[in-house]
């Protein structure tokens, strides 16, 4: 459990250092980029695409945020229906097909949270991350990831989601 709390500690960090960082650009790019949601919670949308690489101290990753387009990127932590992909590693990832973890494995992996509003999340545990397209100008790829409600002290395994889309973005350096 420790280890979960680590990885979405470093997420809301990520997120953090997206939001604020002032040489960033002030809109996402906004081609490519769509989310399906079934299960618990249904609903599609267009969504706004961000990608980063984040480095904070001695630990580094490569995430990617989606949003309904229009919404505020940049508001930081607990976003409505934000969805998030990290990747630990000091590079972009190469083109392939990464399986979702659920513990700090090592950088072969993505983990992904899908925040539904600033009270409910749901934390991915199964699924893939296929990356089509990976250079300083732009990443592409879909998704297919399965996930359930967020909860330490209760969890409930009836309350699962399923999500599907595809993100394509110019990457950020933070």
């Amino acid at each position: 459990m420790r280890t979960r709390f680590l990885l979405i500690s470093f997420l809301f960090i990520a997120i953090f250092f997206i939001g604020c960082d002032e040489d960033s650009p002030t809109e996402p790019s906004s081609s490519s980029n769509s989310v399906t949601i079934t299960g618990d919670i249904t609903k599609s949308f267009d969504a706004d695409c961000m990608a980063a690489l984040v480095t904070e101290d001695t630990v580094s990753a490569f995430t990617v945020i989606l949003q309904p387009k229009g919404s505020d990127i940049s508001s930081g932590f607990y976003s409505n229906n934000m969805l998030t992909f990290s990747k630990y590693s000091n590079t972009l990832p190469a083109v392939g097909k990464y399986n979702i973890g659920t513990e700090m494995e090592g950088d072969e992996k993505f983990y992904s949270l899908f925040f539904a509003n600033d009270s409910t999340f749901y934390f991915m545990y199964s699924g893939t991350v296929e990356i089509t397209k990976s250079s300083s100008e732009n990443i592409s790829g879909k998704f297919d990831v399965q996930g359930s409600i967020f909860d330490y002290t209760n969890p409930d395994p009836t309350r699962i989601i399923n999500v599907k889309g595809q993100f394509s973005t110019k990457p950020m350096n933070l």
